[in-house]
């Protein structure tokens, strides 16, 4: 007899999907580990340099006279998406002092960063919405066009005697 998905979550045990992704964060790991080996600036820094963090290991931004040196797309692996880095550790964006998880941490609320949830974060865009709606973008418009048009908004042309 088979558990059911709800079974196996209450007795918390552990699927094959779970050991799958086991796997691919500890393959993933690596990779970053790797990668501190060849940039080497991205090992060390302070907490508010930090961009990434998974378990114990943590990615620095490489800063040098206050300039971050290292984008985030050097968290990417080739068969990793970004959804899986969010899901994997906390991905952490020091222009905005805020970090993106689920979860509060504490390392980060102690230095005066925000959390930003992994479904509505820098990411995946505010959950893909934009920050005006199209309608209230049409209606600013229509307001220009109109101002634009009415005569005490033109510029009148001066006349110079030379």
């Amino acid at each position: 007899m088979a558990l059911s998905q709800e079974e196996i979550k209450k007795f918390n045990l552990t699927t094959t999907e779970d050991i799958a992704m086991d796997l691919k964060k500890e393959k993933y790991k690596l990779a970053l580990e790797s990668s501190l080996e060849e940039c080497p600036e991205n090992a060390v820094g302070s907490p508010h340099e930090i961009i990434y963090k998974i378990d114990d290991l943590i990615i620095y931004g490489g800063y040098c006279d206050g300039i971050r040196g290292t984008d985030h797309t050097f968290l990417l692996e080739d068969d990793m998406s970004w959804q899986e880095v969010l899901e994997m550790g906390t991905l952490c964006v020091p222009e905005t002092s805020s970090y993106i998880s689920n979860e509060t941490l504490p390392e980060f609320e102690e230095i005066g960063w925000s959390q930003l949830p992994l479904d509505n974060n820098h990411i995946v865009n505010f959950k893909g919405t934009p920050s005006v709606s199209a309608n209230t973008l049409d209606e600013q418009l229509d307001g220009l066009l109109h101002s634009l048009n009415e005569p005490e908004v033109m510029f009148k042309e001066h006349e110079y005697e030379m």
